[in-house]
């Protein structure tokens, strides 16, 4: 359930690093080959992060995978019906 540590590490690295707004301050202020250099090394050291990351915990991944296949499925205390005309109410 939810992301890997992998791809979560990799989108919290590049969030900030590929802002709009400073890729265009960078670029007005260092220049654009400098900007582009930021915003293209920004997101490839996103991947190789995220892949490493992967990597580096890949065994806790498979753990809370297998975890996760043993669960029993919820069950709910009232049927969907009765579900959904509680909420109309």
């Amino acid at each position: 359930m939810g992301a890997g540590i992998g791809p979560a590490t990799a989108f919290l690295y590049s969030g900030p690093a590929i802002n709009i707004l400073a890729i265009v301050l960078t670029a007005k202020v260092l220049g654009w080959e400098i900007g582009l250099a930021r915003a293209v090394g920004s997101v490839g050291f996103a991947y190789v992060i995220g892949l490493i990351m992967a990597f580096v915990f890949r065994d806790d991944e498979t753990e809370k995978k297998k975890v996760q296949i043993a669960m029993p499925a919820e069950e709910h205390p009232f049927p969907s019906g009765r579900r959904s005309s509680i909420w109309l109410l």
